[in-house]
C-alpha cells in the first residue's frame, strides 16, 4: 500500500493487514508502513442469542467454512460374520475309499501270480510290499492334498497329514474332530471309509475269480 502515485486519494492512517505475511496488524501512517504492530482482535463468530453464555470466537483471518468429514457423526456398527471353512475336498474322498482301490490290486496280483507260478511265496510277499508301499504314498500324498485345500477353502486350522501314518481311519477322526470347529460337519468321508471297508473285500473276491477267468 502507497501513497497516491497515479492520481488517486492516499489511503488514510489505519491498522491493516500486515503485508509482510503476520498474523499481526500493521500501522500505515498515509504514506508508508511502519514498524508498528499489534495482534488481530477476535470477535464472536456469531450474535449471541440472549442468554447464551459461551459463544465461540474465531480469528476474522482464519475463519473458515466448516469442513464435511463423511460419517464423522454416524456411529458405525461392524458386525463380525462368522468364520466358515469347507468340509470335503476331492482328495479326501480318495483316502475315504481307500480300502477299495488299496485291496483290489493286491488280490489281483496274488490272482496273477497264482496263474503263473505253482508256489508264489516270496514273489508274492515282494508284490504285496511293493504295492503297499505305493498305496502309502498316495496316501500321504492325498492328506497333504486335503491339508492345503481346507486351509484354501477357509479353515484356519486342519488335522496333520501325518495321521495317515497311524492309518487313514485315524486321520479321518482327527480331520472330523478339527473341521467341526470351522464348518458344520466333516463325518461324511469317515461314514464312507468305513462303507468302503465293508464293500472292499467282497469288490476283492470278483477281482480276484474274475482275474482268474472263473467269472463268466
Amino acid at each position: 500500500m502507497d501513497a497516491d502515485d497515479a492520481g488517486r486519494s492516499p489511503v488514510p492512517a489505519g491498522w491493516f493487514a500486515d503485508p509482510a505475511g503476520s498474523d499481526n496488524l500493521r500501522w500505515w501512517d498515509g504514506a508508508a508502513w511502519t514498524t508498528q504492530l499489534r495482534s488481530v482482535p477476535l470477535v464472536p463468530a456469531f450474535a449471541p442469542a440472549p442468554g447464551y453464555l459461551a459463544p465461540t470466537v474465531t480469528h476474522p483471518a482464519t475463519q473458515q467454512e466448516p469442513v464435511y468429514v463423511p460419517f464423522q457423526s454416524e456411529q458405525r456398527q461392524v458386525h463380525s460374520m462368522p468364520v466358515r471353512g469347507i468340509s470335503y475336498t476331492r482328495a479326501v474322498w480318495w483316502i475315504a475309499t481307500y480300502p477299495i482301490w488299496a485291496s483290489v490290486p493286491q488280490v489281483v496280483v496274488l490272482a496273477i501270480l497264482s496263474s503263473f507260478v505253482a508256489r508264489p511265496g516270496m514273489q508274492l510277499v515282494l508284490a504285496l510290499v511293493a504295492i503297499n508301499f505305493v498305496d502309502w504314498l498316495i496316501l500321504i500324498r492325498l492328506a497333504f492334498a486335503d491339508h492345503t485345500a481346507l486351509i484354501r477353502g477357509g479353515n484356519r486350522q486342519a488335522a496333520s497329514p501325518w495321521w495317515t501314518l497311524l492309518s487313514p481311519l485315524a486321520y479321518l477322526i482327527a480331520r472330523a474332530v478339527e473341521i467341526k470347529n470351522w464348518d458344520s460337519s466333516g463325518w461324511g468321508a469317515l461314514i464312507w471309509f468305513v462303507v468302503a471297508s465293508v464293500v472292499a473285500p467282497l469288490l476283492a473276491l470278483v477281482a480276484f475269480f474274475g482275474a482268474l477267468g472263473i467269472l463268466p
